[in-house]
């Protein structure tokens, strides 16, 4: 690749522990992301493919192995320096928005510039500039339970775009919306990646894996490079082969 190195992971392992009882969700994943990418993960759902985003957007952190994000080593920061780099850095967009119920859409999309420290004027000026861009400038005093899950999602999409991140995480951005609603979540994406966003997507959604650069598959907390002609026609993944290739 021409372009340089966002982020890398080295032999990526995450366990997560209840009582006796160890799973195993990233298992040695190696996977390097450079900037303007837009990469699909797909996988069945257990595979590890939301803990690999979270791990990504620093909402968690590794067992084993190695995590440099933008020439920094995530291992050696504060967790202060951990939260400006999630908050200025990374916009990630959830699968069930998280919209906080008790704000308007304008002020939820305010908030990550306020924990930036950014002035009121600039604030105000982001916000309706975003409300703009998603479509919803007419809704600014509603309240999320107001919206529809498709313009629930789209002000989620605004406020992971608040502090221009150029690093864009986003889970299952079409699973919970109708095809139509899905399709224009799908098209604001993509305009994020033209203009120069780097952008990853966990989805069950072949179309979204159709246009990616790279699709890659989860399995098993594993990471593999995948055909995407495969994908799309829903074949099942030969993983000892695959893997046999990544040796």
């Amino acid at each position: 690749m021409n372009k340089n190195s966002l982020l890398t992971l080295s032999d990526a392992t995450k366990i997560y522990r209840s009582g006796d009882i160890a799973t195993l969700a990233l298992n040695g994943v190696d996977l390097e992301v450079c900037e303007g990418e837009f990469i699909a993960i797909v996988g069945q759902s257990g595979s590890g493919k939301s803990t690999l985003l979270a791990v990504l957007g620093l909402l968690d952190s590794l067992e084993e192995g190695s995590y440099k994000l933008a020439n920094h080593s995530v291992h050696t920061l504060s967790r202060k320096q951990l939260a400006d780099i999630r908050c200025k850095q990374i916009g990630f967009v959830f699968q069930f928005f998280h919209l906080l119920g008790d704000l308007t859409i304008i002020e939820n999309i305010k908030l990550p510039m306020s924990l930036a420290g950014l002035p009121q004027s600039v604030i105000r000026k982001r916000s309706i500039e975003l409300l703009e861009k998603v479509g919803l400038s007419h809704r600014e005093k509603h309240f999320p339970n107001q919206l529809s899950g498709g313009q629930q999602q789209r002000v989620a999409i605004a406020r992971a775009l608040a502090n221009k991140p150029s690093l864009l995480l986003v889970d299952e951005p079409t699973g919970n919306l109708d095809s139509e609603s899905g399709k224009a979540i799908l098209e604001l994406l993509v305009n994020e990646h033209r203009e120069g966003k780097t952008l990853i997507i966990v989805t069950h959604d072949l179309g979204i894996a159709k246009i990616a650069d790279r699709v890659l598959r989860m399995h098993d907390g594993k990471l593999y490079a995948s055909d995407s002609e495969r994908v799309l026609s829903n074949q099942p993944v030969d993983v000892s082969r695959e893997a046999s290739r990544n040796e």
